[in-house]
């Protein structure tokens, strides 16, 4: 691939192998973070903060178009407890996995980063959810098994390292179709003491 004499199907060949490289590199990473999970030391996080810092830096990184990314948190003051760079970690993959599927295809993709307490629990949660076209009923029920993917260049591990991070943080991590169209991800945190209710 170094060569400056490289004939456009030799050059087309390098770029497969180097693509496929990568591909089995990402999965080696992603089975040895399974094999040696981090341990997490959660911590008390104001959503609110977190998620407008959050929302910058993913739209620098050129992931995503700057104000087509929304935040809201109700009320203002919530506070999950997590480990926040595992929450980076969950977030980013959620925000980047919606990008991929559909935001570079359709016009008008959004994403909505909303913070609130769940109904009738102490629980803070935060939904992160997109306008796209949404997962089709028969995979969603197959969306965190390891190694199931949709795409053909996804390992199938995404989701489920998120949920089991999430896992490890005392949160829990569910999928559902969002009300208007698009997808849900849901962030379950603990109660405010870090302890986890029903």
């Amino acid at each position: 691939a170094e060569s400056s004499n490289l004939d456009e199907d030799d050059f087309r060949l390098t770029e497969i192998i180097r693509t496929h490289a990568e591909r089995v590199s990402h999965i080696s990473d992603n089975v040895l973070q399974l094999s040696r999970p981090g341990a997490s030391s959660p911590q008390h996080i104001h959503l609110q903060d977190w998620l407008h810092d959050f929302a910058e830096e993913f739209t620098r990184s050129g992931l995503y178009s700057a104000g087509h990314i929304s935040v809201s948190v109700e009320p203002a003051g919530l506070e999950a407890y997590m480990d926040p760079s595992q929450l980076h970690q969950v977030v980013w993959n959620l925000c980047q996995n919606a990008t991929c599927h559909a935001g570079r295809e359709q016009a008008g993709f959004r994403l909505e980063l909303k913070g609130s307490r769940r109904e009738g629990s102490r629980r803070p949660q935060l939904d992160i959810i997109d306008n796209g076209t949404g997962i089709e009923p028969d995979m969603a029920d197959k969306i965190f098994e390891p190694f199931f993917t949709t795409r053909s260049n996804g390992t199938g591990l995404g989701l489920y390292i998120a949920r089991e991070i999430c896992e490890s943080n005392q949160a829990s991590l569910t999928y559902f179709a969002a009300p208007k169209g698009g997808s849900c991800f849901r962030i379950t945190f603990p109660d405010s003491e870090g302890l986890s209710v029903a």
